[in-house]
């Protein structure tokens, strides 16, 4: 359950956080607050390992046009902002750690995550290594901030 979200402050959060986070902040901040509040529900689509570093993939299938050239790094940047993927993310990787915490003795977000890698499917180019992918990690300052605005303190997640 999230009660009492703020989501003034996941939006200004995501301000301070810098790129690519801050691009997104206006959308973010014209949530209201009970339009989100509920239950949070979502699935990550795959958590795997490389470099000894766990890492979030999430897999999209939006259409950004007829050909591989209209996924470049802006065109899908636009796409993570207006369908809130980076947002999604966050509270994947919120969840992610607040996860490994309860569960692997010395878990530490700095050292032992490595990103999150959003796909997008019609994006990627066997020829071109990276084609349709958008890689971020958030600074575990803005997950720190999403924990208090979402409530979690107060039990709410």
């Amino acid at each position: 359950p999230a009660r009492d979200m703020d989501m003034g402050a996941i939006a200004a959060a995501f301000v301070e956080a810098g790129e690519p986070f801050a691009a997104c902040a206006r959308e973010l901040a014209v949530l209201k607050n009970a339009d989100v509040n509920g239950y949070l529900k979502g699935f990550i689509d795959l958590v795997f390992r490389r470099d000894g570093q766990y890492r979030i993939l999430d897999w999209k299938s939006n259409w950004l046009g007829p050909d591989i050239g209209h996924y470049t790094p802006n065109a899908m940047h636009r796409a993570m902002c207006s369908h809130g993927y980076y947002l999604q993310g966050c509270i994947y990787a919120l969840a992610f750690r607040r996860g490994m915490r309860q569960r692997v003795q010395g878990w530490d977000y700095e050292r032992d995550f490595g990103g999150i890698h959003y796909v997008f499917l019609r994006g990627v180019s066997s020829g071109d290594a990276g084609s349709g992918v958008v890689s971020y990690f958030p600074p575990a300052s803005l997950l720190d901030a999403m924990e208090r605005a979402l409530g979690c303190e107060r039990g709410n997640v």
